[in-house]
């Protein structure tokens, strides 16, 4: 599998910087992984239906999962780009901002 280039945006910076201290250490490990590897254990591909044509054939929105906290990000397979949109906490979270999120991302 290729290497990947791993971008964070600056709304998921502040998530991450919000998240508890033992969280943090996880997800860093977790974005390094996103590397080598954008499906690592414990990610999934969402369903990007409602999203109409706001991806391109050749992105895919996906997320992992640690405990009750959510890695959300969008994989370029051309550019060999993974671009990190949030990190959030779920429940209350329940991805109703993925159009949102899907434009915010670095092209």
């Amino acid at each position: 599998m290729a290497s990947y280039r791993v971008e964070v945006t600056a709304e998921a910076r502040k998530e991450l910087r919000r998240a508890p201290g033992h969280l943090r250490a996880r997800i860093l490990q977790v974005l390094h992984t996103l590397g080598q590897d954008f499906c690592p254990p414990g990610s999934r591909q969402l369903d990007t239906a409602q999203l109409e044509k706001t991806l391109a054939p050749t992105m895919s929105l996906w997320r992992v999962r640690l405990d009750t906290w959510r890695v959300i990000y969008v994989v370029n397979t051309e550019d060999e780009v993974v671009s990190i949109l949030a990190i959030r906490q779920r429940p209350p979270y329940q991805y109703e901002d993925l159009r949102a999120l899907s434009q915010r991302r670095k092209s």
